[in-house]
């Protein structure tokens, strides 16, 4: 039988096991390849924290060519002496403990801190794996405030982690946003809850710190307020009711001036603007959205790679067809996420598995998934779960055969079959 004993062994024994993936996982990395934790867009978040804490935002203090042996996920301009990174430093924000005990491991030990040695990317890889664990316990406690059972909610965790891309950038690619944004995301999602019973404003004002810090990690995550505005609310004048009052305003708009002056301060640095767009021609064509491609291409499509998410999608339809007002609010947040990332420049997002943005939402996905399973008969949620299952085996199979960058064409399934077949 499943006690109270196996259910608080859960979560120790899980973050044991993917302490040891990660690092498995890491073990001939050099550190300095697209394998890295530490490459590509990971390096543009991260190089935040050597630039403080190291060299003084001196371009020329740093080693030679690190931005280039790091991916070109940001620019050493030597002319002007500056650090440049288009990511914003929200990333940088929640990896500053596992950074700076890094740190102070080398200069203890060595001395020569350059937070580019490999102590520096243990500990982000350290990072990300508790962050992804603290965003798996919230989710499981918000599955629990919702009457499932321990056993249930701790198989769905399972699930959500073995059968979707959060697998990937929780062991493969801890350093980029995207573990990030899921811990934040479950936590919003708890404390929307937890507002919503209990209207304190304690809670209130953390919502809108998790919200603006979250936004500062990844702004496109900004879709999430659509959870905070529908939450619990059936009609339009209570959802305008809900998000125009003073203090709703007040505390948000607090959270957001706090969070993002060190961002200003830095844009101002960088390019002599206040507020600056680092990405400059990089875009969005609305257009012309890839809605087809990002969920069905073989080249980081969605569901290719995570085919239960479709699962997840249509159950989610279905409650919000029924009026389920927290399925309506995550069936919306997907749809208009959808369109933002299909109409992106590069709607691929680069070497990536599965289409990467979609990652971090798997958080509001599971949960009318998990509400509407534990209401269906035995022989249902059997064969569910045991296609769940299927398909989570399907994709860890697919993780350990994919390189982490796609050599096809948008629609080459040969190359697709060569990958899962392997």
């Amino acid at each position: 039988m499943y006690g109270k004993f196996s259910s608080r062994l859960f979560f120790p024994l899980l973050l044991g096991l993917c302490i040891f993936l990660v690092f498995n996982r890491h073990s001939r990395s050099k550190f300095n390849d697209y394998h890295s934790v530490n490459w590509a867009d990971a390096g543009g978040y991260y190089v935040y924290l050597p630039s403080l804490f190291i060299y003084d935002f001196n371009a020329h203090a740093f080693p030679d060519s690190i931005d280039h042996k790091s991916g070109d996920g940001f620019h050493l301009d030597h002319q002007t002496g500056k650090v440049l990174t288009k990511y914003n430093y929200g990333v940088s924000l929640l990896q500053l403990p596992f950074f700076l005990s890094a740190h102070v491991i080398t200069l203890l030990t060595d001395g020569n801190a350059s937070g580019y040695q490999p102590v520096y990317y243990r500990a982000i890889m350290i990072g990300g794996v508790i962050y992804l664990i603290a965003g798996l316990y919230l989710v499981r406690k918000i599955l629990r405030r919702k009457g499932l059972s321990e056993k249930l909610s701790d198989l769905l965790i399972i699930i959500l982690l073995c059968s979707t891309n959060l697998y990937y950038y929780g062991i493969n690619s801890p350093g980029f946003s995207h573990v990030y944004s899921f811990f934040l995301f479950a936590w919003f999602i708890w404390l929307t809850g937890e507002y919503h019973r209990d209207q304190n404003n304690r809670t209130l004002a953390l919502i809108a710190f998790v919200f603006a810090t979250a936004v500062l990690v990844r702004v496109t995550n900004v879709f999430i307020l659509i959870y905070f505005i529908l939450y619990g609310q059936r009609t339009l004048n209570m959802m305008v009711h809900h998000l125009v009052r003073p203090k709703v305003i007040l505390y948000f708009l607090l959270a957001f001036v706090f969070m993002f002056l060190p961002q200003l301060i830095y844009w101002k640095y960088a390019s002599g603007d206040l507020v600056s767009d680092m990405y400059g021609n990089e875009g969005f064509n609305f257009t012309d959205p890839k809605v087809a491609e990002i969920l069905f291409s073989p080249y980081n499509g969605l569901l290719p790679y995570t085919p239960v998410v479709l699962l997840l999608i249509i159950i989610t339809c279905y409650l919000a067809v029924k009026k389920d007002t927290e399925a309506a609010a995550v069936t919306l947040i997907f749809f208009v996420a959808l369109y933002f990332f299909s109409s992106w420049y590069s709607w691929t997002f680069g070497c990536s598995y599965g289409s990467r943005p979609f990652s971090e939402y798997m958080a509001f996905l599971i949960l009318p998934f998990g509400y509407w399973i534990s209401a269906t008969g035995k022989t249902v949620k059997t064969v569910i779960l045991a296609l769940c299952v299927i398909l989570s085996i399907f994709n860890i199979n697919t993780i350990y055969h994919y390189d982490g960058c796609w050599y096809g064409g948008i629609w080459d399934w040969t190359e697709y079959l060569r990958i899962i077949l392997r």
